[in-house]
């Protein structure tokens, strides 16, 4: 498939999750029903880890779903379902825009002192 195409899918279904995820966060009258609600948040990571926590059934699904795409495509999460993860690309494509130059981001060297250090103080 085309790079364009793909990038243009991946556009439409995180708006497609988005603007319904973002309904319910802001929802402070109580308008949309719980079963409308456990529909929407139904992909998103921590509500299912939660409820699969909590109850181990066909609500858990959800939380399944959701490491399974992880392990099978990568990071489809994080640009495609989570809000997070979307309003990090608006905010880089509206930088990029600003400053008339594209950014690229490359992939760091890890730091394992760091990462052992806060291990060893949390424990």
């Amino acid at each position: 498939m085309n790079s364009s195409l793909l990038r243009k899918i991946r556009i439409v279904l995180s708006i497609i999750f988005v603007v319904p995820t973002t309904f319910v966060l802001i929802d402070f009258t109580g308008l949309f029903p719980s079963s409308v609600i456990n529909k929407i948040i139904y992909f998103q990571f921590v509500p299912s880890l939660l409820k699969s926590i909590i109850i181990f059934s066909i609500l858990s699904t959800g939380f399944i779903l959701v490491l399974l795409l992880t392990l099978i495509f990568g990071r489809v999460y994080c640009s495609t379902i989570c809000p997070l993860g979307f309003l990090q690309d608006v905010v880089n494509y509206i930088s990029g825009k600003l400053k008339k130059r594209k950014r690229r981001f490359s992939f760091k060297k890890e730091h394992r002192v760091l990462r052992w250090t806060f291990l060893q103080f949390r424990s």
